[in-house]
């Protein structure tokens, strides 16, 4: 449930996946995006929504597998964490196996380079489920080398499955 003060919070605006898969709360209105790509068993379907502000940016992933896949959890996270990590050119700074509505999930912290003065620091949420068979990723970026103070407000906003805020 999300707590009152956040659901009131100037500026923090509910994104809610088309298909009630996933919300988060944003500080801003985020930008959607989608991607399909060929796999062996159909079509990997990627829906992402962006909010950046200067040196941070907050983004979340869905992505929904063809029916008939079967994910391991622990492989899906590994997957997820080196392309992120290659992408980012990070390295994770710490990690643990947490419970969001239900869904297994890990949160994570990672550094890296940013630029010459100021290391990326991300803190993140990654979850799995069989379904639907899809993977879920929230992510809060800070390009200043400081912790982000709504990285954790943004991914404590988080609902999966049947607990996924919808708008009024």
């Amino acid at each position: 449930m999300v707590s009152p003060a956040l659901a009131d919070a100037p500026g923090w605006v509910l994104y809610t996946h088309p298909d009630k898969l996933m919300s988060l709360r944003f500080p801003g209105k985020p930008k959607e995006s989608e991607q399909e790509r060929k796999v062996p068993r159909g079509t990997l379907r990627v829906k992402m929504a962006t909010f950046s502000d200067g040196d941070r940016s907050f983004t979340s992933t869905v992505e929904v597998y063809p029916t008939g896949t079967k994910l391991k959890v622990t492989a899906t996270y590994n997957g997820i964490f080196e392309n992120l990590l290659t992408l980012l050119k990070a390295h994770v700074v710490s990690q643990k196996a947490i419970t969001v509505d239900g869904f297994a999930c890990r949160d994570v912290e990672i550094a890296g380079p940013s630029s010459p003065n100021k290391p990326l620091r991300g803190t993140g949420r990654m979850c799995a489920s069989n379904d639907p068979v899809s993977t879920y990723l929230a992510l809060a970026i800070q390009m200043d080398g400081k912790p982000d103070p709504d990285a954790r407000k943004f991914l404590d906003s988080l609902h999966l499955g049947k607990q996924v805020e919808t708008r009024p």
